[in-house]
């Protein structure tokens, strides 16, 4: 007999997956503005930002796959809670970093902090898993959209939650035996340790692992037309789960693994490129450098308040994306758009490094940080989840995750070492070459699984309005 479904668990649990993504990703948003800085401070340069920004990743990419696949076998909640837990160690180890007893060590304790909370932050595929594990195949896109919504509002829009963080005009706010500063550099980790805290705590009273896809509010029952197969249907405006059940070849299934690996490892490569260049490249077409007479904070608050306006852009287009209704053509599409985007955003990127002007940095930013990503960060992981196996889904977000991981782990100092030799345009170069060759890929598979769905639906006696 079916069980009467659970709304409000699903809802909890819906709402917890999001919170312990925000979590996540605040850990890059709320440092942003000020990471720089915060290197400058204790010596370093735009290299040593870079290595932070891939430290960061290479923690994650570590985890992520380790994280999916414990969460297959072991409980989504205990890898939440194991997570979180390593998420706050790390952040006060970021606060630590600012310490005067660590003299030549600053450095060095920076970078652990950023691998530490970055491994803790791999828990993003079980996030995923959460997602696919209590959502019907119809409805995937949107939450997936949604989820990702919560992501990038995690590191694109925080930055101008950042500027309302108490910066202060001093170098030291406050300053506890010379152990603990609290300045404008350590107040982002201070806030991701409450933060993290608090999401622990309510994850671990709230969270039930036994909600599934039964208890999802307005579950899609099967299209009448689509069960009887003796009408014509129209293939590509039926939702998934009001088809007849099929899968694709396991040679396609395979083909679209690598292609959509491969879509997150140039989508995450790209972002983290500009995530190292925005603050540089910012200071540099405003004429802002560690000699002029502008207080650090207010370099701080001027970034901030930059990225914040290109991030609420980009959420508005996710929101956007949301609100679609899902068809087969509609992710293939925007993941084909997603990457011509992606592609002119790195051109104008190229040309603002060669003459740098607040038109051009304005193109690129929009282009990549406001619409490319958001959408190709929803779109791609939606898309992947379906072509695999429910239960193996923890495994496979991993891998999907690791991948972008990969992408912002080489990316960053390849970048930060050619803009330290001048020749900072040839990543962007490269990232426009890739997103082009990846929009073609896209065409080509998408053609390859219509071509094959088709086929399978005509041996099942459905006529396929054309």
């Amino acid at each position: 007999m079916k069980r009467a479904p659970r709304h409000l668990p699903w809802f909890f649990n819906m709402s917890l997956l999001n919170l312990v993504e925000f979590a996540s990703e605040s850990s890059r948003g709320l440092t942003l503005p000020t990471l720089y800085l915060y290197v400058q401070s204790i010596g370093g340069d735009v290299r040593h930002l870079s290595y932070l920004i891939s430290i960061f990743s290479f923690g994650r990419l570590i985890s992520s796959t380790l994280v999916g696949y414990m969460a297959d076998k072991t409980s989504m909640k205990a890898m939440f809670q194991t997570s979180l837990a390593i998420s706050v160690l790390g952040n006060l180890l970021y606060v630590l970093a600012s310490s005067s007893l660590l003299g030549t060590n600053q450095m060095t304790m920076l970078m652990f902090s950023r691998f530490v909370v970055g491994f803790g932050a791999g828990n993003r595929a079980v996030c995923r898993k959460g997602v696919t594990t209590i959502t019907h195949d119809d409805s995937r896109l949107r939450f997936m959209t949604l989820l990702q919504a919560t992501v990038y509002f995690g590191y694109a829009v925080t930055p101008g939650i950042a500027a309302m963080l108490p910066y202060s005009t001093r170098a030291t706010a406050w300053e506890i035996s010379g152990l603990w500063q609290i300045n404008m550099y350590t107040v982002p980790g201070i806030a991701l340790v409450l933060m993290n805290l608090m999401v622990l705590i309510g994850l671990s009273i709230l969270f039930d692992e036994r909600v599934d896809s039964q208890d999802e509010p307005g579950s899609h029952l099967v299209h009448p037309e689509a069960a009887e197969g003796s009408k014509n249907v129209d293939f590509e405006a039926v939702p998934v789960t009001e088809l007849p059940a099929f899968k694709i070849s396991e040679e396609l299934v395979w083909w679209g693994v690598w292609l959509y690996l491969s879509l997150n490892f140039i989508g995450k490569g790209t972002l983290s490129v500009f995530e190292t260049v925005t603050p540089v490249m910012y200071l540099d077409v405003t004429g802002q450098t560690l000699a002029t007479l502008d207080p650090t904070e207010t370099r701080a608050r001027q970034i901030a308040n930059f990225l914040f306006w290109l991030g609420l852009g980009g959420l508005a287009v996710l929101l956007i994306v949301a609100s679609l209704k899902t068809k087969r053509s509609a992710n293939d599409l925007l993941c084909w758009l997603s990457q011509l985007v992606q592609g002119l955003g790195c051109l104008f990127g190229a040309m603002c490094f060669l003459d740098p002007s607040m038109g051009l940095l304005l193109a690129c930013e929009v282009l990549v940080w406001s619409l490319a990503s958001p959408i190709a960060g929803a779109v791609v992981v939606s898309s992947f989840s379906l072509l695999i196996d429910k239960k193996q889904q923890g495994l496979y977000m991993g891998l999907i995750g690791s991948a972008g991981s990969l992408g912002r782990v080489f990316a960053p100092p390849i970048n930060g070492y050619l803009m330290h030799i001048g020749y900072g345009a040839a990543t962007f170069f490269f990232f426009a070459v890739a997103s082009i060759v990846a929009a073609v890929a896209i065409i080509w598979f998408s053609g390859q699984v219509k071509r094959e769905r088709k086929e399978k639906m005509l041996e099942l006696g459905v006529t396929l309005d054309q």
